[in-house]
């Protein structure tokens, strides 16, 4: 499992306060894993939520996490690190991928600091890959199934920490429809696991409760066991999939 944290584009903010959230700076610095800091492009936060994560521990420990997805975009123009891209495995640098931002702000509810990380991963049938950074700058991660980890930190009661990572899909681009539609691509049903929250390593117990609301939530009913839930990284995904349909975690 590789262990990230946001530097290039990744910040904490300071407490909120009784007053509202804290206006985002236009810069953003945070402290990386080998204790080095580095500035980074402030999270986009206006427009509703994609979709929201609810965890309550057995402790009673509550966090929160908020993501918000941007246009999916020809490769060439995100604002993703293409240096970072290109050292993705083929084919996600060839000039056929499309890349979507995603911008995650988390808040811990708790009445004592405690580290936490977010766990995510790719859905197959599809190999998607993941822009993020890491203490020595942005890089690519390959996204095997459960094997994305990102490390926010030690976290204060009610702090924010807003992580930003770039969905790649790979080869989304053909011959065929070099400008694909929303449309178009949300009938490949890119989907990612969800961003979920794990608070000092702990391994979620049987008083643990956790939910995922919003829009680009998709969820695969399975006969005779609970249902599947996943994260659409393509707006115009079906919110619903046929249990013949649904894919392998």
């Amino acid at each position: 499992m590789s262990v990230l944290v946001g530097c290039g584009s990744s910040a904490v903010s300071p407490p909120a306060s009784s007053k509202g959230p804290p206006s985002a700076p236009a810069v953003h610095s945070t402290s990386s894993i080998d204790g080095s800091r580095t500035s980074a492009a402030a999270p986009s936060l206006r427009g509703p939520p994609s979709f929201i994560v609810n965890l309550t521990t057995a402790d009673g420990d509550k966090v929160t996490v908020v993501g918000r997805f941007g246009r999916p975009l020809p490769a060439a123009q995100s604002d993703v690190d293409q240096t970072a891209l290109s050292e993705c495995p083929p084919p996600a640098a060839d000039g056929r991928a499309v890349v979507v931002r995603l911008d995650l702000t988390t808040t811990l509810e708790s009445r004592r600091s405690t580290e936490v990380a977010l766990q995510t991963g790719y859905i197959t049938p599809h190999l998607i890959n993941f822009v993020m950074g890491s203490s020595e700058g942005p890089g690519c991660d390959a996204g095997e199934p459960g094997s994305t980890s990102v490390s926010l930190g030690q976290l204060r009661p009610h702090q924010l920490a807003h992580f930003t990572m770039w969905v790649v899909l790979p080869d989304a681009i053909t011959p065929h429809d070099r400008h694909p539609s929303d449309k178009t691509l949300g009938a490949e049903d890119w989907l990612m696991a969800i961003p979920k929250p794990t608070l000092s390593g702990a391994v979620a117990g049987p008083n643990q409760h956790d939910r995922t609301t919003g829009p680009r939530l998709v969820i695969c009913p399975r006969q005779n066991e609970a249902n599947e839930e996943y994260i659409a990284v393509v707006g115009d995904t079906p919110k619903t999939l046929n249990e013949p349909d649904c894919p392998i975690a």
